[in-house]
């Protein structure tokens, strides 16, 4: 499934938890590293509130557990 369009002024938005978390990026710490190329944003619908990860998770643990508790994604 593939999206080009944002919906602007959509209403009664859920916003991210306060206790969210960043991954370790391939730059070697949590966060934004720079833009890329190509962007491809993919939204995960999971089992689990939070996945058990810490701040020095890597991408492929996050992937892993991103996997393991999809419901779906778009």
């Amino acid at each position: 499934m593939s999206s080009r369009y944002l919906i602007v002024g959509v209403r009664d938005v859920v916003l991210l938890p306060v206790s969210r978390r960043k991954s370790r990026t391939d730059f070697g710490k949590p966060g934004y590293g720079g833009a890329c190329h190509r962007y491809r944003f993919t939204i995960y619908a999971l089992k689990t509130e939070r996945l058990p990860l810490d701040r020095e998770a890597s991408a492929a643990m996050v992937g892993f557990y991103l996997n393991a508790n999809k419901l779906d994604s778009c």
